[in-house]
């Protein structure tokens, strides 16, 4: 309960940083819900305060930071040294590399329900086309797909909806991608929702 304390700590910290004043008006809007079924929960993402507030609304909708995973850079050195083997899973973002069975090995490992939060566009900024290993995860792992509307016109994140994965990625993508049209990002021109 105290590591968990101190994240929120940190994620406000890192939000105000990011925000100024504009942090303390932002609202999640998340249930704390007794999980059933394993969640892979998505949002998008174009700006460092959207992995925060991801991150937050994960920690809140599982109420504890028990079996709640991030996907993070490998290269990401500043965060490892804080958070190794704790909540976040590092990856290469290379196709040479299987990092679904990475993932999948790891988290088959602890104890389920878990919530596995990430962004299908993969990174923070505009891309070709988004990674599909949010479908591979969720299709081998059981999971359902839930969806995390992060809006900063009205400073608010929830939970938007939760579906049990369709037959393919791009049935999932284009479900993602709808949902998550209504929500006024921060960097419009980073979009990868069209």
């Amino acid at each position: 309960m105290i590591v968990y304390g101190i994240m929120v700590v940190i994620c406000s910290v890192t939000i105000f940083l990011l925000h100024g004043f504009k942090a303390f008006k932002w609202n999640i809007d998340v249930p704390t819900i007794k999980l059933k079924k394993n969640l892979v929960m998505v949002g998008s993402e174009t700006t460092l305060a959207d992995s925060i507030l991801l991150t937050r609304a994960a920690f809140k909708l599982k109420g504890n930071m028990k079996n709640v995973f991030g996907i993070a850079k490998e290269g990401a050195t500043y965060l490892k040294s804080f958070v190794t083997n704790f909540f976040l899973i590092f990856v290469e973002r290379s196709k040479k590399k299987k990092q679904v069975d990475k993932i999948v090995e790891r988290l088959s490992k602890c104890e389920e329900p878990f919530i596995l939060y990430m962004f299908p566009e993969g990174k923070c900024g505009k891309v070709d086309r988004w990674k599909t290993g949010f479908h591979h995860i969720s299709k081998r792992l059981n999971a359902d797909i839930c969806i995390c509307g992060i809006d900063h016109e009205k400073h608010k994140v929830i939970i938007d909806s939760i579906f049990k994965p369709r037959p393919t990625s791009k049935e999932n993508i284009a479900i993602i991608k709808n949902r998550l049209r209504k929500y006024k990002l921060a960097k419009p021109e980073f979009s990868n929702l069209d």
